[in-house]
């Protein structure tokens, strides 16, 4: 069992890209990580089309032992240009980005869009909770559980 510093140090190497279109939900979430703390960095944007650029582009370039590259995705549905679906489809189509974790953070509670999100190959389906206190757990708990708890494949 690896020593509790070592794990720490593992949860604060967690680097994130999200991918939020709503100002409000991504400085909720953004704050949220911030309250856990214990993320490297997080990269926000706003549409699916330039995370497909950043996550495919320079995938090419870089591998996921670079400081670089996300170890995780969480992605809204609803986005404007290229919605979370086309980005999951996208990912999930091209070998290098098979493996990397995504997780769909969402408003949305319609069936269709946890069966389509899972059977498109999402990691996890999370509701926004509306309530900050419950987001920051939810947040907090997501960061603890993909930076030390589990082992993240090598891209």
């Amino acid at each position: 069992m690896a020593p509790a510093a070592a794990m720490q140090n593992e949860a604060s190497s967690l680097q994130i890209l999200l991918v939020e279109d709503d100002a409000i939900h991504a400085h909720l979430i953004l704050r949220a990580i911030r309250e856990y703390g214990k993320v490297k960095s997080v990269v926000h944007l706003t549409d699916g089309k330039p995370a497909l650029d950043l996550l495919t582009s320079r995938r090419d370039r870089l591998s996921s032992q670079n400081d670089d590259y996300p170890h995780l995705v969480l992605l809204d549905l609803q986005l404007p240009e290229v919605n979370g679906f086309e980005v999951l489809r996208a990912l999930r189509s091209e070998p290098m980005t098979q493996q990397l974790p995504v997780i769909i953070l969402s408003s949305s509670d319609l069936a269709d869009d946890v069966a389509q999100s899972y059977s498109l190959g999402a990691n996890a389906y999370i509701m926004k909770p509306t309530d900050f206190n419950m987001f920051v757990h939810h947040m907090s708990s997501l960061c603890e559980f993909w930076g030390t708890v589990v082992r993240l494949p090598s891209i």
